[in-house]
């Protein structure tokens, strides 16, 4: 059940786009003997993102994704736990830092694109942190318990 709920707070991620991190897996070079990174290496950055975010704010993954359903702002919901957004926005950052050159190290991302990909970073997190809204099929799924509900075809 933690797994589906993870999932359904990374696809609120989805819905606000790319926030640096998870590009850091595509695009870059690969050496011939390095497969290419596939999309599975999107949602698991955007779960260790949503990880950081809760962690920092000391909640569930699950209780982000709520509040965030509730219609407040991540940076919102950093206030209420005693965080202010900048404190999210600094763990984020350094979140995404750290998996960028995670790519340089494996060699999935030359150095260059690195940098700039780096300098995107904290506006693209400031963003997110002001601005995420999860979609409505999101918080229903939520509502649900994180399971569809399958529609009756008789």
């Amino acid at each position: 059940m933690k797994r589906v709920i993870v999932t359904a707070l990374a696809a609120g991620l989805v819905t606000l786009g790319s926030v640096g991190v998870a590009a850091a897996q595509t695009g870059g070079t690969t050496t011939p003997t390095t497969p290419a990174p596939s999309a599975t290496h999107h949602g698991h950055a955007r779960v260790g993102l949503l990880r950081v975010a809760a962690r920092t704010l000391g909640v569930t993954p699950r209780d982000l994704l709520a509040g965030a359903c509730g219609g407040q702002t991540i940076g919102q919901l950093a206030a209420q736990h005693g965080k202010s957004s900048q404190d999210l926005i600094n763990a984020l950052v350094k979140a995404a830092d750290q998996r960028i050159d995670r790519a340089v190290t494996t060699r999935h991302l030359d150095g260059s694109k690195a940098a700039e990909r780096k300098q995107r970073v904290e506006a693209q997190v400031t963003k997110l942190v002001n601005d995420f809204h999860p979609s409505s099929a999101q918080c229903q799924r939520l509502q649900n318990g994180g399971v569809t509900t399958p529609t009756s075809t008789s």
